[in-house]
């Protein structure tokens, strides 16, 4: 056993990573919030099987540490209808309350999802899973259509305000992941300028600020699912000027130069010039359906080069 495997570095936060936080905040900010009574705290407990002595997580049994909608709020970026009120509530554990999120609580219970009760192993999940549907039964939640109480053009206002906080995360993101590169590189080079620092330390340091590098292999594999992925979006040979579409180099060169971007071979194995790529990109604007579908394709597929290889 060594020290290090006692240590575990906090993951890396990205500011696109706080999507789903806004999103939820712009719901849970315009729903109702009905305290319950207490014969109606009672009347759930009950429900569940449980009392004031035994109120524990309705999904595994652990100690209930705070109450979790059993219906979600969210789904698919807009509110449900659903709201917060005793009828919509269960007690719930943390682990289960961070695992579940918004999906549907049948078929998270049953799923392999991170902490959820199939993967504990909660020897009498199939009885949990029955009371819950009784306690929908019994506890029949209130659900309301936001859009027509509030009107179709202040409603689409509100979430196209969402919208521009979220492309401005976007549009935020390589520079400070830039940002992020350069004062790494400076806290590398002032290890280096340290008397007290020892060169295995400042070797360390120096590679882990690096950026991953793919195998040639890796790179050819991705460069022809890059070309596959830009068909499948209706971008075709005949779409892209190049000397020879089948060379996988021509085919990209043929791809940035349309784009009016810089991108090379290597660049799908560097997340610095993933993310400059990035930025080029969502600066774009174009009127040409072709050029559209072609910047759309680059996007989504810089996206997944990123989120496979970076942001683990």
């Amino acid at each position: 056993m060594s020290y290090l495997s006692l240590f575990k570095m906090p993951n890396p936060v990205k500011i696109t990573a706080r999507s789903s936080s806004i999103t939820n905040s712009f719901v849970n900010s315009i729903i109702p919030v009905i305290q319950p009574t207490e014969a109606e705290v009672k009347a759930a407990l009950n429900a569940l099987g449980m009392d004031m002595n035994s109120c524990s997580c309705a999904f595994c049994g652990d100690k209930a540490t705070e109450w979790d909608h059993l219906r979600a709020l969210v789904k698919n970026k807009r509110p449900t209808g659903f709201i917060s009120e005793i009828h919509n509530l269960v007690p719930a554990c943390g682990k289960c309350n961070q695992s579940k999120g918004n999906t549907d609580w049948e078929t998270w219970m049953r799923g392999n999802a991170k902490l959820s009760p199939h993967t504990r192993g909660i020897t009498d999940l199939a009885e949990r899973i029955e009371r819950l549907k009784e306690y929908e039964k019994i506890q029949q939640p209130t659900r309301i259509n936001f859009e027509k109480i509030i009107g179709k053009s202040e409603w689409e206002s509100y979430w196209q305000n969402c919208q521009i906080i979220h492309d401005s995360l976007q549009e935020i993101q390589p520079i400070a992941t830039t940002m992020r590169h350069k004062i790494a590189a400076q806290y590398s080079s002032l290890i280096q300028n340290s008397e007290s620092a020892k060169p295995s330390q400042v070797k360390s340091i120096a590679q882990k600020t690096e950026c991953k590098k793919l195998s040639k292999k890796e790179n050819i594999q991705y460069l022809e699912q890059f070309k596959l992925f830009i068909m499948s979006k209706g971008v075709g040979k005949k779409d892209i000027v190049a000397s020879s579409v089948d060379s996988y180099t021509s085919y990209l060169n043929s791809v940035a130069n349309q784009l009016n971007i810089n991108i090379s071979p290597t660049t799908l194995g560097n997340q610095a010039q993933l993310e400059s790529v990035k930025s080029q990109l969502l600066s774009q604007k174009t009127k040409a359906k072709t050029l559209r579908n072609l910047m759309t394709a680059a996007k989504h597929y810089v996206d997944m080069i990123l989120s496979n290889n970076f942001n683990k």
